[in-house]
This record gives structure tokens, sequence and C-alpha cells, in this order.
């Protein structure tokens, strides 16, 4: 599992945000957390980030953060976000490209190799259509992920995306690392109805078990959803080998 190398494991609770809080607040909201989704990019990313710098990546980290980086590209072809959606036609080369962009900005953000990319993909409808499309795209996601030193994550409902992913097991599918599910029931595990006991079961499960709600944790208020993590997050700036920049 080389890919993973550079990438940690963390078993505990988590959040994560719209916009990357300030390191006031991340300070605040450290003896509560240890754990953070932060989104990195992508064509669908609907937040502003002047907190997600270098700087920041390197001291939240370095204080003791978890990060889970994650990227909003295309969505399903026929989506309820009203999100740009996947070309059919173009799938592969759309994972692909989206691979490549993420890679990019792990670099720029001081994530090298090695670190894991949850691709954000919300809930769709499990049409013929979208099904094709949506694995055709993050088979090649992760095979480009690979390609580029990184490891895959995909963050999706447990009865979308997640579901797609689990009836690909064995088939020779190329598999994300790692996955994320959502689904609001409240329990603080990793365990789903929908994931096989004996899939992604080596550390390698995020669960988002509570949508969108205030906590205030040293006076500071944020909106998160809540996770249960028990899978790889990004925790070092220090690469088990170079990698080229994408091209």
């Amino acid at each position: 599992d080389a890919v993973r190398a550079a990438s940690d494991v963390y078993t505990g609770t988590g959040f994560d945000a719209c916009s990357a809080p300030s390191s006031n607040a991340m300070s605040a909201w450290s003896s509560a957390y240890q754990a953070i989704g932060v989104y990195i990019g992508g064509v669908n990313s609907a937040c502003a980030q002047p907190n997600l710098t270098p700087d920041w990546v390197a001291s939240e980290i370095a204080a003791g953060w978890h990060l889970v980086p994650t990227y909003v590209g295309l969505q399903a072809p026929s989506n309820g976000c009203g999100c740009a959606g996947i070309s059919s036609s173009q799938a592969a080369s759309e994972g692909a490209a989206a691979a490549n962009d993420a890679a990019a900005d792990m670099q720029a953000l001081g994530m090298p190799a090695g670190n894991p990319i949850y691709f954000d993909m919300e809930s769709y409808s499990r049409t013929s259509a979208n099904t094709s499309a949506v694995l055709t795209f993050l088979g090649a996601w992760t095979t480009q992920l690979h390609n580029d030193g990184y490891a895959s994550g995909v963050y999706s409902n447990d009865d979308s995306g997640i579901s797609d992913l689990a009836a690909q097991v064995g088939t020779g599918y190329p598999e994300p690392d790692d996955v994320w599910f959502a689904d609001w029931n409240g329990q603080q595990t990793t365990s789903s109805a929908y994931i096989p006991s004996s899939d992604w079961s080596n550390h390698q499960r995020l669960h988002q078990y509570q949508g969108a709600h205030d906590e205030t944790h040293g006076g500071v208020t944020i909106n998160v959803d809540s996770d249960y993590l028990d899978g790889a997050t990004a925790t070092t700036v220090s690469s088990p080998a170079p990698i080229p920049p994408p091209t």
C-alpha cells in the first residue's frame, strides 16, 4: 500500500466546514476535535477559502490536526444540486483531469505524494446512465491519483455513490483506497448496511453521521457536519518519494 505511505490513519471524531476556520478558531476547537475536512478545490467547490494556505496547512498539522482533503469536481450527469455534471462520453478523461487538478492543489498547499484526496460525489439517482458515468469517472480518478502518487478517497451518500462502488468490489474495478459515506444516523461508527463488512475493512472508512448544524467550542461557533473517522488523513508534509508535477 505504498501510495498511502505518507498518509496517517486517524480513528476518532471530526468535522467538516464549508470554509477552513481561522487558526484562532482551530485552536479554540482543538479540545473537542482533532480531525477536519477541508475543501481544496474543484469546479463545483462553493466555499471561499481565505484561510486555506500552505502556512495554515503546515501549522495546523503541526498542532496535531488530521486533515481530510476534499475535492468537489464534476457531479453525476443528472444531479439535484444544479452542479456541473460529468459528460458521459468523456467521463474517463474528466476523471483523470480531476485527479491531476486535485494533485496540483495538494502540492500547492504543501501536502505531497502519499496523502489521500477525497472526491465529493454528492447524492444522485442510481439510473443506469448516472451509475455508468460516475463509476467510469471515479475509476479514472483513482487510477490517475495513484499515477500521481496520491491515495484515492471518495465521499458520497451510502445509498448512491458508495452503493455503486460497493457493487463493483471483486470485479477488477479500480476501487478507491478509502470511502467516506454520508448517513446521518447519529452513529459514531464506520459500519454501514450498504457496505459489506469485508469491504474497506482495514481502517479505510469515514462516516459523516450528522448534517449541517452549529457547534460552539472555546467560544467559537461554526456550522459543521460531524464525522467519525477510521481511515486515511493527511498529517505529514514529508513525501515518501518525489513525483513529477501533474501534466
